[in-house]
């Protein structure tokens, strides 16, 4: 069975591995994922934190996720959500518990292709309050003008796997 679902995935983390996980025990997860202007405009300014092209990458190293496409919705959802079920033309949609900006949208293409949309139950984690999270704990941390930042100098740099040369960069 092939599944559809979307999101921006922009901070992946165990979260979205186990809703991957428990989804691909119903078929082959293909992921619709939110191109960068798009994660901007859903989440705000200072996101995406990884461009289109690594989060890309880093769901293609999932071992449960089957494809990833990357899409951009505009204006007309519904119209851009239908095209991309053409392309894909899956057996069933699979989401979250949580339901991202856009959801009715999504139902109604679904129901209108007769797609039934699969709710998996996932460990409930959320990119926004990481990232709120992390910079909580990074106040104060960055170094004053003056100062120097404590990765200027490194006591170790790694160019390539399995070299380790001290210092800086050569």
């Amino acid at each position: 069975m092939k599944l559809l679902t979307c999101g921006c995935f922009d901070l992946l983390h165990y979260g979205h591995i186990k809703f991957f996980e428990r989804a691909s025990r119903f078929g082959d997860v293909v992921v619709a994922l939110g191109e960068d202007d798009l994660v901007k405009r859903l989440k705000g300014e200072d996101r995406p934190i990884f461009t289109l092209e690594q989060r890309t990458a880093m769901l293609q190293a999932c071992r449960y996720v089957s494809e990833v496409i990357p899409h951009g919705f505009n204006e007309n959802m519904s119209a851009e959500f239908q095209r991309l079920v053409d392309c894909v033309k899956p057996d069933a949609f699979v989401q979250g518990q949580r339901h991202g900006k856009g959801h009715a949208q999504i139902r109604e293409v679904m129901a209108v292709n007769e797609i039934p949309i699969i709710t998996v139950n996932s460990v409930t984690i959320h990119t926004s309050n990481i990232v709120e999270k992390i910079r909580d704990v990074g106040e104060g941390l960055v170094p004053a003008p003056n100062e120097k930042a404590a990765t200027e100098n490194p006591p170790y740099y790694f160019d390539e796997p399995g070299d380790v040369v001290k210092g800086k960069a050569q």
